[in-house]
């Protein structure tokens, strides 16, 4: 077993290697893979060809610089679609609770205290104070 740990440590020396996109390119190969059992479609299989062709370039890349580039754009993306499921999960928990507001400035999203009435808010991102109808 090392002799194949030091094999594969020498040829993965100055290359980008494993980084979350090429995690994520495998994870979605496996799921056209899967997709393609059931579809027996040449497009799918075209599909799952190429995404693990570009998961292997990527782990063997020399360019580590566009790589990184690349993986940093990767996780900016999957962090907001990770916090903007997170706060629609939230407002589904906290539905009896708390009263969610946009801000008519900046579109902010405010998490508010659920009390009938009319208060004034003040947003934390502009500073905006407006009413709001709870």
């Amino acid at each position: 077993m090392d002799k194949f740990k030091n094999w594969l440590s020498r040829i993965l020396y100055g290359r980008n290697g494993a980084d979350a996109l090429y995690r994520f390119l495998l994870v979605l190969c496996l799921i056209v893979t899967v997709l393609y059992l059931f579809v027996r479609h040449p497009i799918v299989w075209i599909l799952q060809a190429a995404l693990l062709i570009l998961a292997f370039f990527r782990l063997f890349s020399k360019n580590i610089a566009a790589r990184g580039r690349e993986n940093q754009k990767y996780l900016r993306v999957r962090t907001k679609a990770v916090q903007f499921f997170r706060r629609q999960r939230n407002r589904i928990k906290y539905r009896k609770t708390k009263a969610y507001r946009k801000c008519p400035k900046c579109k902010c999203i405010l998490c508010l205290p659920r009390k009938k009435g009319t208060h004034t808010v003040k947003c934390p991102e502009c500073g905006e104070r407006f009413n709001v109808k709870i």
